[in-house]
């Protein structure tokens, strides 16, 4: 990870000094530095995959890229992987959500089987309380960036 320092200079402590668990010293640290830095930037790599199993989906994966404790208090971003022939079954949400499609091409569908077929370059934007659900119909990974608010 790497933060872009805003005019600010600090000294950082060893956790021993401070007695602290080494977990504990990073999430105080981090959350004490995300008060001066305004920029934050993360490999994919760097953050956990996570299986996503809601609505019956199948070969597919999340990472939490940004999160509200990471600093933003507006969005989330999360980052989609789902292999050849896996999907994400029909739900919803209250809020809504920017999809950018990095890889791959997908079918997206919605509770009165309407299909759309977007692949890598194209944007969608699902309403909220919409039903959708996508469906990997390439034979590589179909991978897309997912941007939801918090309310």
């Amino acid at each position: 990870m790497t933060y872009n320092i805003k005019k600010v200079k600090f000294t950082f402590f060893y956790p021993f000094l401070l007695n602290l668990s080494l977990d504990l010293f990073k999430e105080i640290l981090i959350k004490f530095l995300i008060l001066f830095f305004v920029m934050i930037k993360r490999n994919f790599k760097d953050v956990k995959e996570e299986v996503v199993t809601k609505a019956h989906s199948t070969e597919t994966t999340v990472r939490w890229l940004i999160t509200r404790e990471d600093g933003p208090t507006s969005f989330a971003t999360r980052r989609f992987e789902i292999e050849s022939g896996g999907q994400i079954g029909l739900h919803e949400h209250f809020e809504d959500h920017h999809i950018y499609i990095i890889q791959g091409k997908a079918q997206f569908i919605d509770a009165q089987n309407n299909k759309i077929i977007a692949k890598e370059g194209d944007a969608i934007y699902i309403p909220p309380n919409e039903f959708h659900g996508i469906i990997n119909i390439s034979d590589n990974t179909f991978i897309f960036i997912c941007v939801i608010p918090y309310k």
